[in-house]
């Protein structure tokens, strides 16, 4: 729903200011050839959107069940937070991405404060 309210304000914002709800000419979504629909894009898109709530819906049923086994709901914001390291871990070696200082700082910032909570 915040997305929907987003996209509303930049498309309201965009009349008003540049006349136009949608420009084709910095549009993602068309391709630049022939000016068509890029349908993996849209595709892309919906996938994206389609995982982003499959994982709210995980996390939500996470809270469920350690709220009904009676834990600590802050012990599962703390294990979350641990996720940078194994995402890192991954990425290091599927993708050969390596962190950069101001990530690598605020991941040990993010887990010391988890630390700390725990």
């Amino acid at each position: 729903m915040l997305f929907i309210v987003i996209y509303g304000i930049n498309f309201a914002r965009n009349k008003y200011y540049l006349g136009f709800y949608w420009s084709r000419e910095i549009s993602i979504f068309y391709k630049e050839a022939d000016n068509s629909i890029d349908w993996t894009v849209v595709l892309g898109v919906v996938l994206m959107s389609a995982c982003k709530l499959g994982g709210f819906c995980l996390v939500v049923i996470t809270f469920h069940f350690a709220n009904a086994a009676g834990m600590n709901l802050g012990i599962i914001t703390v294990i979350f937070n641990f996720c940078c390291i194994t995402d890192s871990i991954v990425f290091y070696f599927v993708f050969n991405e390596k962190l950069s200082k101001a990530q690598l700082v605020g991941s040990l910032v993010m887990l010391t404060g988890a630390v700390f909570i725990a």
